[in-house]
């Protein structure tokens, strides 16, 4: 989570999950004439469903808006808020293979560079790379064809790496490794299988 936002409200745990569920999912917040809106995109998201998703009621997530839109600070960051598409789920699917790495806060940024060069040293063509240190420390790459094990291997080998999870749609892919997790997508595998591909 960003620093100006743990900030502002570490001493009002409902107001932060409000505040967490619009910075994670991209919901931006804006000022009209109506009073402060919450927006995916262009999409105007009701109070009732974030305040659903937070498990607090209407009148917190009302709350926690106005103050939004009343400090300078806050509203700067909230009304710039976009939501990103997130391809990992439908990398499998098409073909594609993902990682999702998790890394230790102190070393993430040589991490990130480190993993980039070994994709780029390849010739891999990256689709997607998502992620960041606040609030996860984890990254996800997306790349246009199979990961083999050997550079799982050095992957593992970077400074500050906690653990792989590899996303595949080769059902039985497995790793001689057991230290990283394999998660095969049942949908190719299942449009495989009907079409007799392989």
């Amino acid at each position: 989570m960003l620093t100006i936002i743990d900030e502002y409200f570490r001493d009002y745990p409902a107001r932060r999950r409000v505040v967490e569920i619009l910075y994670t999912h991209g919901i931006a917040v804006k000022e009209t004439e109506k009073g402060p809106k919450m927006y995916l995109g262009d999409v105007e998201v009701p109070i009732t469903a974030v305040a659903d998703a937070a498990r607090v009621n209407r009148k917190i997530v009302y709350h926690t808006l106005e103050y939004i839109v009343r400090t300078y600070e806050l509203k700067v960051v909230f009304e710039q808020l976009k939501p990103t598409t997130n391809l990992v789920d439908v990398a499998p699917v098409v073909g594609w293979e993902a990682i999702e790495v998790e890394i230790e806060p102190e070393a993430f940024c040589g991490a990130v560079s480190s993993l980039l060069r070994i994709f780029a040293s390849r010739s891999y063509c990256i689709k997607q790379v998502m992620g960041g240190e606040e609030p996860t420390g984890k990254l996800v790459i997306i790349v246009d064809r199979e990961i083999p094990e050997s550079m799982l291997s050095c992957i593992r080998e970077v400074h500050g790496i906690k653990s792989i999870t590899l996303y595949t749609h080769r059902k039985g892919r497995n790793l001689a490794c057991t230290w990283c997790k394999v998660k095969v997508c049942p949908r190719r595998v299942a449009l495989e299988e009907s079409t007799g591909k392989r």
